[in-house]
């Protein structure tokens, strides 16, 4: 190649590691029941 191109690749810290307790508080499960099924085809 005649022109060089830096190549960069971001690979972000995953929240937690192999062995760590995660936390998913953060996600949000509705009551069964309160949630519009989709309609059958």
């Amino acid at each position: 190649m005649s022109d060089d191109v830096v190549l960069s690749l971001h690979v972000p810290e995953p929240e937690w590691r192999p062995g760590d307790a995660p936390d998913f508080s953060h996600v949000k499960i509705p009551r069964a029941g309160s949630v519009r099924r989709p309609e059958i085809d």
